[in-house]
């Protein structure tokens, strides 16, 4: 392959709003050029950030160029006949399917899904309950006796701090000298979180109190005793969310978490559709020919 990219033009003009046509020659190579149209189409497939790339002429110029050369690359595969081949063949279906796939996602549960979850904004205090042992150097699990009183340790702990809450000092000060956990340097701040995302213990006690209390017992849960404060508590919706949850990374977390809900039950309402079929418990494993969904006639 010698070929070389020509030229990359009007990279400036890229940056400009949105007005501009899609059918705009962003870029000229040996052999053929790139709209702006196609240009932003290749960032979406990559998953690449417009706005980032957008910002800077020398990105434009990087990922134009690696647009082009890819298009080398492909013409160069076609021409060695890389396209007739039957795996290539079954790799495009495959790649097809998960496009379609994506299209039907997007348009199905991005654009139509409809949620309201209770959502609480949770502070924390963790007393880590501890697990092991070191003998002879080496760690070592806990027998059952030895568990239950690390455990009881724990809740001895977290009643002296809930003691302490009692006496009117700051529950995020408490969070930063006693929690075990991440959260501490926030105050124990852990953000909002919905009824599924933690475990029943600790959702039942969260979702049971008002805005500003606070657990009166320890709660204990998975590997450790917690003390929880609810700050807030909202119905979180598709038009809701980002203005309430601050939190960029964790609204996009909860809406990814949402999204997989309606994807669950969006698949079982076409799993259970009238003119489904399922013949799984009748197909033998090994028997290609066995028919496991029939979808109509």
């Amino acid at each position: 392959m010698n070929r070389s990219i020509l030229a990359v033009m009007l990279l400036p003009v890229l940056a400009i709003a949105a007005c501009k046509s899609k059918n705009d020659v962003v870029a000229t190579y040996d052999g053929g050029r790139i709209t702006r149209g196609e240009f932003y189409d290749w960032m979406d497939i990559k998953r690449l950030s417009r706005d980032t790339i957008l910002k800077s002429p020398k990105h434009q110029k990087n990922k134009l160029e690696m647009m082009a050369l890819e298009r080398f690359a492909v013409e160069e595969a076609v021409k060695e006949g890389f396209d007739k081949n039957r795996e290539f063949i079954a790799f495009a279906d495959m790649a097809a399917e998960s496009q379609l796939m994506e299209l039907l996602y997007n348009r199905e549960i991005k654009e139509k899904a409809v949620f309201k979850e209770p959502a609480v904004r949770v502070r924390q205090i963790f007393i880590r309950i501890k697990d092991y042992k070191i003998e002879k150097g080496k760690r070592q699990k806990l027998s059952a006796t030895e568990l239950k009183r690390e455990s009881d340790i724990a809740v001895t702990r977290a009643g002296e701090i809930i003691a302490k809450l009692g006496k009117k000092e700051k529950f995020e000060d408490l969070a930063r000298q006693y929690s075990d956990d991440f959260s501490k340097k926030n105050g124990g701040d852990i953000g909002f979180i919905v009824a599924e995302m933690m475990p029943p213990e600790f959702s039942k006690a969260a979702f049971s109190l008002k805005e500003k209390e606070y657990t009166r017992e320890p709660v204990v849960a998975g590997g450790g005793v917690y003390i929880l404060q609810v700050v807030d508590r909202e119905n979180l919706s598709a038009k809701n969310i980002d203005k309430i949850v601050k939190d960029k990374t964790q609204a996009a977390r909860l809406k990814n978490r949402f999204y997989a809900k309606a994807s669950r039950e969006y698949l079982d309402a076409l799993a259970t559709a009238g003119d489904v079929e399922r013949h799984l418990e009748k197909s033998i494993a090994g028997r290609p020919s066995d028919i496991i969904f029939k979808v109509g006639d």
